[in-house]
């Protein structure tokens, strides 16, 4: 039987989108970790290691494998969650 994967999404406020996904997220009723990076400076720091620099919207997959942009997120999600 396959887990369903652990999912955080990094976001920023005024992110287009940022908002894209949220909105997709909150129509769903999907349960993903959120976090503003405007607002954890442990975030932003984890997430530029992990990509070299500062992107968002980023949905890290298992704590690992990056789906970068708001199109993208929004597919995976709809391809592997809701």
């Amino acid at each position: 039987m396959e887990h369903a994967p652990v999912l955080e999404l990094f976001v920023m406020p005024g992110c287009n989108e940022c908002q894209k996904v949220r909105s997709y997220v909150a129509d769903r009723g999907v349960g993903i970790a959120t976090t503003d990076v405007t607002r954890s400076r442990e975030a932003r720091t984890r997430l530029q290691g992990l990509l070299g620099r500062l992107q968002v919207p980023c949905l890290l997959v298992n704590g690992q494998v990056p789906v970068l942009g708001g199109s993208e997120i929004v597919t995976y999600l709809s391809d592997h969650v809701a």
